[in-house]
């Protein structure tokens, strides 16, 4: 690792970093090789009352979703990774994670939406450059679960294949091609940081609803995708979101950051829950919608800037406002 204490620590904490969004990318794509990467070979699990020994068999418990279970079945599932503290110890690591997983599932009645606050504890340990999980236990602290009343608007995802060169993260961050170079390493976690900082600018600027904010975020030649819909440049890329100026109320919350850098360019992933309030009096519906956005990103001059966007919805939900007390 780098000679440097505190620079080692935050390589560490990266890698850390990348393993719960990839778990929650893995589940929801029903891609278990990007799950697998994330646990080593001997890792031990607790879901709740059920246990499970060894990688394998960690993998056959969450492939489970993919099964009818008597009446029901999932129709989608999505996971927003939140607030993650890590602890460091040597090659030794604890983390928590606190996870919002949405499933919709279909029954015999129709669909419900079921949705359940959950802490991941882990304990990580150093594995041939990435940091992997030995022992993961999953707690469930509340549970809520809705009739589909009206029709959803999305409940499978939309997203095109990425781009030619698009680098999505499969695996944990490998530090070995970092850890004997301080240099390398501190500008690795720089831009990573700058990064970050670009996309939580453009959802700010999305809550508040100023499209200045949200066009400093991108390259003068940015594209984009939403849903079928081809977007081109600065105008084209903001001009959905100018849509929503006329809602009564809209917040996007912002998790799962995922990133990859090469040189000048990089390739991001985020999660959001969008919360909108729509409608006139008598008619006012409350939406929340589930979405996966990636990017392609520029280094332009001194800045991270953004040079495709494609934003995927995965799920959305319609429910009328009821008056609370």
């Amino acid at each position: 690792m780098p000679g440097d204490p505190q620079l080692a620590e935050l390589l560490a904490k990266a890698s850390i970093s990348d393993v719960a969004p990839l778990i929650a990318q893995g589940i929801d794509r029903r891609d278990f090789g990007i799950v697998t990467s994330c646990f080593a070979p001997e890792a031990q699990a607790t879901f709740q009352q059920h246990k499970a020994s060894g990688r394998d068999a960690i993998i056959r418990h969450l492939r489970g979703g993919d099964l009818f279970t008597g009446s029901s079945r999932l129709v989608t599932s999505f996971h927003l990774v939140g607030q993650q503290s890590i602890n460091l110890v040597g090659n030794h690591a604890k983390a928590e994670t606190h996870v919002v997983k949405f499933e919709r599932v279909a029954q015999l009645e129709g669909l419900v939406d079921r949705v359940q606050g959950t802490r991941w504890s882990d304990e990580l340990v150093q594995h041939q450059g990435r940091w992997l999980i030995q022992r993961q236990q999953v707690s469930v602290d509340w549970t809520r679960a809705d009739a589909v009343v009206a029709p959803p608007l999305q409940a499978i995802p939309v997203m095109s294949s990425p781009a030619e060169g698009w680098v999505l993260p499969t695996a944990p961050l490998d530090v070995r091609r970092l850890q004997n170079d301080e240099s390398a390493a501190a500008r690795y976690l720089q831009d990573r940081e700058a990064i970050r900082e670009v996309l939580t600018r453009w959802y700010d600027g999305c809550n508040v609803r100023d499209m200045d904010i949200i066009a400093s975020c991108y390259t003068p030649d940015t594209e984009g995708e939403y849903r079928a819909d081809w977007l081109l440049g600065v105008a084209g890329a903001i001009g959905k979101i100018q849509l929503i100026k006329n809602s009564l109320g809209f917040i996007n919350l912002m998790g799962n950051y995922l990133v990859r850098i090469e040189g000048d360019v990089a390739s991001a992933q985020t999660y959001y829950i969008q919360h909108s309030r729509r409608g006139a009096a008598g008619q006012v519906m409350d939406m929340r919608s589930g979405m996966r956005i990636l990017y392609q990103m520029a280094r332009t001059g001194e800045q991270w800037l953004i040079k495709r966007i494609v934003i995927g919805p995965d799920w959305s939900r319609l429910d009328a406002l009821r008056e609370t007390a």
